[in-house]
C-alpha cells in the first residue's frame, strides 16, 4: 500500500483502502459519509477503412472499450451512405446503401472514439 497522492499514473487496476481511526473514545465511532475517486481514462481513437458486404458487416474494433464508443461510419463513393445498425463495446454492424436505399455494400471509413 502507498499513500495516495494526486498525479499522473499508468496502471490497469487500482484498489483503495480507507483506515478509520478515532482519537476520542467518548465520541461516536468514525464513519465515512462520502468517498469519491475520479479516474480519467484516456480516450482511444481508432480510424479504419473496411469492406462492407451486401447485407452488412460486423466490424470489430480490435479494442474493448469501457463504455460503448462513438462510431462514425462514412461510405466511400458517390451516391452512397452508411447505416450504423448496432454497436457495443467491441464491435458494430454497418450497412452501405445507395440513393434508392438499396443495400449494396462497398467500402467504408470508420472513426471510433471512446474510453
Amino acid at each position: 500500500w502507498a499513500t495516495f497522492k494526486p498525479g499522473q499514473r499508468t496502471f490497469k487496476y487500482i484498489k483503495f483502502r480507507v483506515i478509520l481511526v478515532s482519537y476520542n473514545s467518548s465520541l461516536n465511532s468514525p464513519e465515512v459519509n462520502k468517498f469519491t475517486i475520479n479516474i480519467d481514462v484516456p480516450d482511444k481513437d481508432i480510424a479504419m477503412s473496411v469492406d462492407i458486404v451486401q447485407g452488412g458487416s460486423i466490424v470489430k474494433y480490435g479494442y474493448s472499450f469501457h463504455q460503448v464508443p462513438a462510431v462514425v461510419p462514412a461510405a466511400v463513393g458517390e451516391g452512397l451512405h452508411t447505416e450504423l445498425v448496432s454497436k457495443d463495446n467491441i464491435e458494430c454492424k454497418i450497412k452501405i446503401k445507395n440513393v434508392n436505399n438499396e443495400d449494396v455494400g462497398g467500402k467504408a471509413d470508420i472513426h471510433i472514439r471512446g474510453f
